[in-house]
């Protein structure tokens, strides 16, 4: 029975696969060389570990993304579960196959795709309205409900772009009904099709991996193309057509967060700071104290900071 993150106590043995989420490679404060400290990962959770003896040794095969056999045990340090590691060695062939290490989103996927339909029904007719029922009756739109919206940091999960698309949509619809002048329907198709690039960038497979039009392309430019391909037969007038376009290109917001646009109009404005907004509740919400009784977390990476969870 394979043993699963939220199944360890404190004092048991540990001899499992996991998903490596987070590696550190650091220098010991009091003695000449260094540990490594992990966190390990699967489909129930996410649990930290250390590596005190040999960290040299493993270091290599213990890249985040990389699946591993871990032994060890687990104890209690500063309040807080993790493992001792006291061996790794990579996955034998075939050892991994049928196993996951991602969980799945704590939504219900039948409900957000439901939720989704419902926002996208409201557009009024004409062409976003034959784009968007284009959409949910692709191929593409299968994919869009199980995909992550990332490998780190925040909806790397079953469903995770589902339900950041939908997150995000709901932020612009909020601004559009506080702010004047924002074109409902164009922000609305332009948030749920942000990302749509992810469907091919990334995969599951035991764990979220890039793929090879990932690495060489990206999510950007890959939504450029399907979102060409969802327009084709669509009488789509040619502004309209260069502002969905320029939302995907522009949504990251700044040239060095791989933008190759900045956003040169209210609605792709706004899409890009209600994307950042959905990424960063999630992160916030995930945090979780870093011991028993403790109301910090530990010092989380994509925030820059420990998170405050007290009342």
């Amino acid at each position: 029975m394979k043993q699963l993150v939220s199944d360890l106590k404190v004092g048991d043995r540990v001899a499992a696969l996991f998903l490596v989420g987070e590696q550190a490679y650091l220098p010991f404060k009091n003695r000449k060389g260094n540990y490594m400290h992990l966190k390990l990962q699967d489909q129930s959770g996410e649990m930290e570990a250390q590596v005190w003896d040999g960290a040299e040794k493993f270091r290599n095969m213990c890249r985040a993304g990389d699946i591993i056999h871990v032994s060890g045990e687990v104890n209690c340090f500063r309040d807080r579960m993790q493992v001792k590691v006291e061996d790794i060695r990579k996955p034998e062939a075939g050892e991994a196959d049928g196993h996951r290490f991602i969980s799945e989103s704590s939504a219900d996927i039948a409900k957000m795709k439901n939720e989704l339909k419902t926002l996208l029904d409201t557009i009024k007719a004409g062409m976003f309205k034959d784009l968007a029922d284009k959409f949910l009756d692709s191929s593409y739109f299968r994919l869009f409900c199980y995909a992550p919206a990332a490998k780190m940091y925040h909806h790397n999960v079953v469903g995770g772009l589902l339900e950041h698309s939908l997150g995000t949509a709901k932020i612009c619809l909020k601004l559009a009904e506080l702010h004047s002048g924002i074109d409902r329907d164009l922000i609305l198709v332009g948030a749920i099709l942000h990302d749509i690039g992810k469907i091919y960038e990334m995969e599951i497979d035991g764990g979220i991996h890039y793929t090879d039009e990932g690495k060489l392309l990206g999510h950007i430019i890959l939504g450029i193309q399907l979102l060409e391909k969802l327009m084709e037969d669509i009488d789509i007038d040619n502004a309209a057509r260069n502002k969905l376009l320029h939302m995907i290109a522009s949504h990251h917001g700044q040239y060095e967060w791989q933008s190759p646009k900045k956003p040169q109009f209210l609605e792709a404005k706004v899409l890009h700071l209600a994307d950042m907004m959905d990424a960063e509740i999630w992160k916030f919400k995930s945090a979780s104290p870093s011991g028993e009784g403790s109301h910090w977390s530990s010092y989380i990476k994509s925030i820059g900071s420990e998170v405050y969870l007290g009342g």
